[in-house]
């Protein structure tokens, strides 16, 4: 039995993996991504950030996220874990999403304020509903979680009377961030593998020349590596971009060059390859 047939991922080292995809896809874009990533780290420590600034501390926040989100999904990658590689380059884009349509238009931070005590309530509420004949539940507590649930819900009515929603859907909010196209031909392709879609799930399958099912498949997958490496490039280097007009700074002439770059090449490489795939599974 083979060592990764015992123990799965745990048993891949980082180095020697990365050493043997580099070997199999394009060095270079692997290369420009890890020195990116090594930029990007280094920025969380320049910049000067207003502590008073609610709106520039939640920007900064979620680039510390969507940093966060793109080494988690170069790791995933190097090991060979392709879906969960995307689902991390999603969760990047949706924090690079709010950005952007903060800094074009910071009243937003009214309505993110808005959300996070809605989905609070929302989740105090199911928690007190689901432990309402639970007898270990104290009085002290029932009273604790009613208090918070009134007072969420008298801030949430003062929000209301002030005409401010909640945030509203991701694609709303990339529209007021100009970045529509990122919502229709990134987000959506990223999050085929997020929900359990048949064309995601068919990379668990192995077919025999039946058509019968051989056996299930869950080993290395580094088929997507090269177009994940794109994405992790593109949403870190426009992230970076961000953050600097978050702050109230110029970005680097290089950044805005390179990210102008990226934006002509309208996702075409990852689109044919998405369409490639359909045309053979539908066939």
């Amino acid at each position: 039995m083979k060592q990764f047939d015992k123990k799965g991922f745990l048993a891949l080292n980082y180095r020697t993996n990365l050493k043997k995809v580099k070997e199999e896809v394009e060095e270079t874009l692997t290369e420009f991504l890890v020195g990116l990533i090594e930029t990007g780290w280094q920025l969380q420590f320049d910049f000067e950030i207003d502590p008073s600034n609610l709106v520039q501390i939640h920007s900064v926040t979620l680039y510390s996220r969507i940093l966060n989100s793109i080494q988690a999904s170069h790791l995933l990658a190097v090991y060979g874990l392709g879906a969960e590689s995307s689902n991390q380059c999603r969760a990047g884009l949706e924090c690079l999403i709010q950005l952007a349509a903060l800094n074009n238009n910071s009243a937003l931070m009214d309505r993110i304020v808005s959300q996070h005590i809605s989905d609070t309530l929302t989740y105090l509420n199911s928690y007190k509903n689901y432990h309402a004949k639970n007898p270990k539940i104290s009085p002290a507590q029932t009273k604790a979680l009613d208090d918070k649930i009134a007072e969420l819900q008298s801030r949430k009515n003062v929000l209301k009377s002030l005409s401010i929603g909640s945030l509203g859907p991701l694609e709303g909010i990339a529209k007021e961030a100009n970045m529509q196209s990122w919502y229709d031909l990134l987000y959506r392709r990223l999050s085929k593998t997020t929900h359990p879609s048949l064309i995601s799930l068919q990379e668990h399958l192995k077919i025999a020349e039946d058509l019968t099912l051989d056996h299930l498949k869950n080993h290395p997958n580094f088929e997507h590596f090269t177009s994940n490496t794109y994405c992790g490039i593109k949403i870190l280097s426009r992230a970076i971009e961000e953050v600097y007009k978050a702050v109230n700074e110029t970005p680097p002439s290089s950044v805005v060059d390179y990210n102008k770059d990226l934006e002509a090449l309208r996702f075409d490489e990852l689109i044919f390859s998405d369409i490639s795939s359909l045309m053979k599974t539908n066939s």
